[in-house]
């Protein structure tokens, strides 16, 4: 009995772990590249990697402490303020920080235990896609933004696209000056 039901569950995974078929043709369709979907993720990167430069700047130039990584491509910037002391003098969880920020300020950030971080880091997660992607497409053209151009002492006063984030994407531009905001508060 055990080698039909080995062979039965063989066949069955098989089976039952097979992607559809219309599922596959549309695949096949997604991989082929068309020039439409280059300009489309070339113009995704280049919106996302203006926000993340003027987002990361910002928050090095004028947060206190905090460090940040350059965004790399996504959406979404970890910086950490475990340095600044008074923000890990306040907070003793980097939960009870994200709660604190969002009772604050209104600004929702997810807090860096949440990926993997110890949970007395002071590190948030933070999403910058709150802009309308339509607006923002359509005018990237504007930019001559590349990528790789981020120093670590680069300051807003060195980025030239702050007029243009301020324009496409006043709910990020908002987010980070209250989040700028809030850790002043907490400094004073």
């Amino acid at each position: 009995m055990r080698p039909l039901l080995e062979t039965m569950v063989g066949i069955a995974s098989e089976t039952f772990s097979s992607v559809a078929a219309p599922i596959q043709h549309a695949a096949i369709g997604a991989y082929q590249q068309e020039q439409h979907i280059q300009t489309y993720i070339s113009q995704s990167s280049k919106v996302l990697g203006i926000i993340a430069d003027y987002s990361t700047r910002a928050l090095i130039e004028t947060a206190h402490g905090a460090r940040c990584a350059p965004g790399q491509g996504a959406f979404y910037l970890f910086p950490d303020w475990s340095d600044c002391k008074d923000v890990a003098a306040q907070f003793s969880s980097s939960s009870q920080f994200a709660k604190a920020l969002l009772d604050s300020s209104g600004v929702a950030a997810l807090p860096g235990s949440t990926f993997g971080m110890k949970p007395s880091s002071m590190t948030l997660r933070l999403s910058l896609v709150d802009y309308d992607g339509g607006d923002a497409m359509s005018q990237v053209h504007k930019c001559d933004w590349s990528p790789g151009n981020f120093s670590a002492g680069d300051g807003l006063s060195n980025f030239k696209h702050t007029g243009w984030v301020q324009e496409n994407c006043p709910n990020v531009v908002n987010g980070i000056a209250a989040i700028k905001s809030f850790i002043k508060q907490i400094n004073s």
